[in-house]
């Protein structure tokens, strides 16, 4: 990476209070740079002040150690404490007590947090100013900080997502259900990836496993993917609370297609984690542009041509911000869609939604769209970096079934909400050219 080695320091401590709040952000900074981030344990949220895109990598490098308790006993570095159990209170219950984590704020919202840990390289999951934060539950009697050396690549890695020169690495802890990776892959996407490492499957560390699973091949049906070997590298594609996204194998295998849109997880199967130790180190390169479904990206303005993106299947979750369809429209672009499906917008499943929104056409004030119908199917056209311009403003969908494209780039899908983190269910969306 052609990295300008300018270092800058983040003086985040004079802009949050440690009280928890996230506090007042700093002014963007340029990209192809270098900086130096204090991640102090009791602070909540520490804003950095850059602004990443979805997809852009980038590199970590983090020293020092925090404790979580009052008497000192319980330290953590960056990959957290891993002598204790999870905290279901966390920011990330799913993973160890004490990692460093990471959150995306874009147009005012805070995106899920996400596993930074001790990763040297992590994908971003999307667009705005990056924040860094403690996996904690009670930061009263947290003390210490993290060092964070973070380098960003230049502007012109940013932009593409799918750079094959820029790798991705991550660590898939043995007692970890599911490692996010923060890349966002599309059905029939080809990854190519290297895995290697070791973990053992009980307490004596008698049983070990390769990323191919254990040498003896045997299953455990109430693993994660009961057909693939115990042990084995897998994935699955969003939210594992979603019906539709199912455990796939990996294994040792160097080329593997997605087989939906969305986050790329990773995890190793097995059905009890607690015994577990060692990791999987997974690198994997830029993911194929030229293959997939909804990459017709054209050169020129006459690049969609009346099957450039002829019969194109989405699912869009309901729980997903915003979801790219890596079709590329122009200004003027009539877009044939057929929708289908039903969400739901709240904890117990009473408040559903089809493509026009909830029966009664109720509004949130507080939605991407304050003045549609919440739960309604909307779109928008390029990136959500700094909040919404006039180019990249949603627009309403709903159950029509020509829509008039507003802008130039690529058309992102989504659910209008203001809270995505109690919903559940997706539509499924067809899209055609006219």
């Amino acid at each position: 990476m052609n990295i300008a080695h300018i270092r800058q320091t983040v003086l985040a401590l004079a802009l949050v209070s440690l009280t928890g709040g996230v506090g007042i952000a700093q002014a963007p900074r340029d990209s192809d740079r270098s900086y130096d981030v204090q991640v102090p344990a009791q602070q909540q949220w520490v804003p950095t002040g850059i602004v990443v895109r979805q997809g852009q990598a980038l590199r970590f490098e983090v020293t020092g150690e925090i404790s979580l308790n009052q008497a000192r006993t319980l330290r953590a570095r960056s990959a957290g404490n891993t002598n204790t159990a999870l905290d279901r209170a966390a920011r990330m219950p799913a993973i160890p007590l004490g990692a460093l984590i990471g959150q995306i704020s874009s147009g005012g919202r805070m995106s899920a947090p996400f596993a930074i840990g001790d990763r040297a390289s992590v994908a971003m999951p999307g667009d705005g100013e990056l924040f860094l934060g403690i996996n904690d539950s009670n930061f009263a009697d947290d003390a210490g900080a993290f060092a964070v050396y973070i380098e960003t690549p230049g502007d012109d890695r940013a932009r593409n997502r799918g750079n094959r020169s820029q790798p991705y690495d991550f660590q898939i802890g043995g007692q970890q259900q599911w490692v996010p990776t923060g890349l966002v892959v599309r059905q029939g996407q080809v990854l190519q990836l290297e895995s290697t490492g070791e973990v053992s499957l009980n307490r004596n560390g008698s049983v070990r496993t390769s990323p191919a699973g254990s040498t003896t091949a045997r299953l455990d049906r109430s693993a994660r993917l009961p057909s693939a070997p115990v042990g084995s590298l897998i994935g699955r594609i969003g939210a594992a609370s979603a019906r539709t996204n199912r455990a796939f194998a990996i294994g040792d295998r160097t080329s593997v297609t997605m087989p939906a849109d969305g986050e790329l997880f990773l995890g190793v199967n097995d059905s009890s984690f607690g015994d577990n130790a060692g990791a999987f180190t997974v690198s994997i390169a830029g993911p194929d542009e030229g293959r997939g479904r909804g990459r017709g990206r054209g050169n020129n303005r006459n690049s969609n041509n009346g099957t450039d993106f002829a019969g194109r299947d989405f699912q869009i979750p309901a729980q997903q911000q915003w979801v790219g369809t890596g079709i590329t429209v122009r200004q003027g672009d009539v877009v044939r869609l057929h929708t289908t499906g039903e969400v739901t917008l709240n904890d117990n499943g009473s408040l559903r939604a089809q493509s026009n929104g909830t029966p009664n056409r109720q509004l949130d004030a507080d939605s991407w769209m304050p003045n549609v119908p919440v739960g309604s199917l909307i779109g928008r056209v390029g990136p959500a970096t700094t909040g919404f311009s006039q180019r990249n403003r949603p627009f309403a969908i709903g159950s029509q079934t020509s829509v008039t494209m507003p802008a130039d780039g690529e058309l992102f899908l989504s659910v209008n909400d203001s809270n995505f983190t109690d919903n559940n269910g997706f539509f499924s969306v067809r899209i055609d050219n006219q």
